[in-house]
């Protein structure tokens, strides 16, 4: 373990030198547990007029600023990884050079790109004019991107469309002005390797293999799959596909609205409270399965299983005309209304709608483009068997939830609330029609625009379970099949194959 460190600290003399620079600056400025002082961001850090103004000096301090303990342990793996790969492919000199070059170059097109976007009118994402860019982000990427160009072909391209498509799904779901300061730094990367990096082998680019398509298309697929969870999960997402985190954060149970709906028996809200059905995560991991399901499809693709292709096409365009619906008919968007501070007319609206859609169109188009590069077929045994057990899961999923709701009591009023207390509410006034009404919110990971009243919940910890964390076991459970029918292959030849056979053969 020693000597591999010994070793990797002598060939990267450069990253090693940016990382301990990174935490010294960082342990003498804020210490482990506080964050950059407001003051010292605005003087070191880089602001988007500071070029103009003739504060040079904050291209380079800014690298060495991070906001908190965690973003400077996150700027040192970057410099690590993206840095460090460079100082290995190209030397230090070369490499020292290129973080230098594609940090200046990256801020003059940031800063030229914000200057033509105002003076066209363009409405960035709030606060992109007047965010402050810490950390060495930015040049890392820039680095990578530049000194890609010194491996073989196969993995260049494989390097450039992850860091590529990342930076592009950072920007468009979270749309930080340190993400988009990424995506024109990698760019800049482009451009300085073309110029000053001498390229592997002849440097004449040849056509992509069937396998590096499937690859790079695969990947594409993964990345953008996670931008829903990633716009979930960051501080205030402003990106043009923000709005797709309602995906996951609008499974949440509003408790106002719930005791609105138990106004006529509020002695019986703390049981509802209480109530697995109603608090548990399950909502939220139901909202991530079309994730899942594109992550399985990636895999597919990645193996060449035509049928994975054309379940990622359509998983894309249905995710594109449910969002459609969803947010131009219940949240409102496609008409005269108020985000934030600020009213937004009817072509506003339908304009901030149009990447909601765009996106996975764009992909299931992409996908469509390249279907050449896809010809496996799955094993038809395995297809038949996913195509009759599938369905029988969920009808039997359906049955245990329907008996388990039946004997502990939710249609005649004799359930339990979630501490074993008889439920004073008189269990669920809605009969049949609330076991009814519950298998779509159990089962179908979309973000209902409305809230069911407290009769609809179940009474009971097993129905109370299955309501929770049935839909995601089920959806698991589904995807695991259909992971494995995309990995299968038909085996056996027709007789087709063997007349190709004997032809080749001859």
């Amino acid at each position: 373990m020693i000597p591999a460190v010994t070793g990797w600290l002598r060939r990267t003399p450069f990253t090693s030198a940016m990382m301990a620079a990174t935490i010294v600056v960082h342990l003498v400025v804020t210490g482990w547990r506080h964050r950059l002082p407001g003051e010292l961001a605005g003087t070191g850090g880089y602001q988007n007029q500071d070029l103009l103004d003739g504060h040079w000096w904050n291209v380079l301090s800014t690298l060495f600023l991070s906001t908190s303990t965690g973003s400077m342990l996150l700027a040192v793996a970057v410099l690590g990884v993206a840095v460090g790969l460079a100082e290995f492919t190209v030397g230090t000199l070369r490499t020292m050079g290129l973080f230098l070059a594609s940090q200046g170059a990256a801020v003059v097109l940031y800063t030229g790109m914000l200057a033509m976007g105002d003076a066209l009118g363009i409405d960035w994402p709030a606060g992109t004019d007047t965010a402050t860019l810490l950390g060495p982000f930015g040049a890392s990427t820039a680095t990578l991107m530049a000194a890609s160009r010194g491996i073989s072909v196969l993995w260049r391209r494989r390097l450039r469309v992850l860091v590529l498509a990342t930076a592009l799904m950072l920007s468009v779901y979270v749309g930080h002005a340190q993400h988009m300061f990424m995506l024109v730094a990698a760019v800049a990367g482009l451009v300085l390797g073309w110029l000053l990096v001498t390229p592997v082998g002849s440097g004449r680019v040849g056509r992509s293999t069937s396998r590096e398509a499937r690859t790079n298309l695969a990947m594409v697929v993964a990345v953008f799959a996670i931008g829903p969870l990633v716009a979930a999960l960051a501080h205030v997402p402003v990106g043009p596909l923000a709005v797709m985190r309602r995906w996951i954060t609008s499974q949440d149970i509003s408790p106002a609205a719930l005791h609105g709906h138990c106004a006529g028996a509020a002695s019986a809200c703390p049981g509802e409270f209480l109530n697995l059905g109603l608090l548990g995560s399950g909502n939220h991991l139901l909202a991530l399965m079309p994730m899942v399901l594109l992550l399985v499809c990636a895999e597919g693709l990645r193996r060449g299983s035509r049928l994975a292709l054309w379940a990622a096409v359509y998983l894309h365009l249905v995710i594109g005309v449910v969002s459609v619906f969803y947010f131009q008919v219940f949240a409102g968007v496609g008409l005269a209304l108020r985000r934030g501070h600020r009213s937004l007319s009817i072509s506003e609206s339908v304009w901030e709608l149009l990447p909601v859609v765009m996106v996975p169109v764009l992909i299931a188009l992409l996908l469509l483009l390249g279907r050449r590069h896809f010809r496996v077929d799955p094993d038809p045994v395995l297809r038949r068997r996913a195509l009759v057990y599938l369905p029988l899961i969920l009808l039997a999923f359906i049955g245990v939830y329907a008996v388990a709701w039946l004997v502990e009591g939710n249609l005649g009023g004799g359930g339990t609330d979630g501490s074993g207390a008889s439920g004073a509410s008189g269990g669920n006034s809605l009969g049949w029609v609330a076991l009814l009404a519950a298998i779509p919110r159990i089962v179908l990971p979309y973000p209902y625009p409305f809230t069911y009243t407290a009769s609809i919940y179940p009474h009971g910890i097993f129905s109370e379970l299955l309501f929770s964390f049935g839909g995601p076991l089920l959806w698991l459970v589904s995807a695991a099949a259909i992971l494995g029918v995309f990995l299968s292959r038909r085996l056996r030849p027709g007789v087709r194959d063997h007349d190709r056979v004997r032809a080749l053969v001859a």
